[in-house]
């Protein structure tokens, strides 16, 4: 599971614990072992490391732009993976479309994620 998000990463680390993407040990703001990244510290490092990092499991980019979004569902599916993004904004439209799988949430969300 990847949680995109443009929450801080405190807060993406524990609502991924609540959710059982990490388990509870993780500390929020410096231990990165289990795949809590930013989204500018991602896509800082080599691809071929991004695209290692998306094949290790459970993972979570904060701090996420809408364009990393869009990158990211783009990288899954060039290594085979089949991508389902979800959303309610306008800034999630684009990883909407593009995703293999694509859910808008609630009946808040706006009509364009629609």
């Amino acid at each position: 599971v990847i949680m995109i998000t443009g929450d801080a990463k405190a807060t993406a680390i524990a609502i991924a614990k609540d959710v059982g993407i990490f388990e509870d040990n993780l500390h929020p703001s410096t231990d990165n072992s289990q795949g809590a990244f930013e989204g500018r510290e991602f896509f800082a490092l080599p691809e071929s490391q991004q695209l290692d990092i998306l094949r290790t499991g459970n993972l979570v980019i904060c701090r996420a732009e809408p364009s990393d979004k869009q990158r990211l569902v783009k990288m899954l599916q060039s290594i085979g993976e089949i991508p389902a993004m979800t959303g309610d904004g306008v800034n999630d439209a684009p990883a909407l479309q593009q995703a293999s799988i694509g859910v808008a949430m609630g009946i808040s969300g706006t009509d364009v994620a629609k």
